[in-house]
């Protein structure tokens, strides 16, 4: 699948937006709660590596992960970090799909993992004609879909954002 998205995401316009700053107060009070001193941004796109961290994190280390952008680190690897951050991401993924990239994420994290999904169709299109949010479900799912992954990792905090229009 992620040789697939690659693929999409390469033909389209553009799936990725730089990370929504509105999130960083939320981002910010997991790391001062969980003493998070490193995280991992998954899927992190291409526009993020010269982003200056805001100073409501300084001092944290952002790890960066994307499959579709070899340099920003197209291999996951086996580490952990004190959080996991995934926005703009996991609506882009088939459904069927989603389960273990949730997974996935968990599996990295040891204090927190902040996810913000999209419940709205993207304006984008990809080149098969699907629209770019693959995955257009209603906040309740995106509920349980992180509550089954959550159960297998329980020392790891948990915030879900659902985004039910654009902004």
């Amino acid at each position: 699948i992620r040789d697939r998205y690659k693929k999409l995401h390469n033909a389209s316009e553009r799936l990725d937006e730089p990370q929504d700053k509105k999130h960083v107060a939320t981002l910010a009070d997991l790391v001062k709660k969980t003493g998070a001193t490193d995280i991992l941004d998954y899927g992190s796109g291409k526009a993020l590596n010269d982003q200056p961290i805001p100073d409501a994190l300084s001092g944290l280390h952002v790890h960066r992960y994307d499959p579709r952008h070899a340099e920003s680190g197209a291999d996951i690897g086996t580490d952990t970090y004190g959080g996991v951050i995934s926005t703009n991401v996991i609506e882009h993924l088939p459904p069927a799909d989603v389960p273990w990239a949730i997974d996935e994420i968990f599996s990295h994290a040891s204090g927190f993992v902040m996810i913000v999904a999209a419940c709205y169709p993207a304006e984008n299109m990809l080149p098969d004609g699907r629209n770019a949010h693959m995955t257009q479900e209603p906040p309740y799912w995106w509920h349980v879909q992180m509550a089954l992954a959550s159960r297998r990792y329980p020392a790891v905090r948990l915030s879900l954002i659902h985004i039910s229009e654009p902004t």
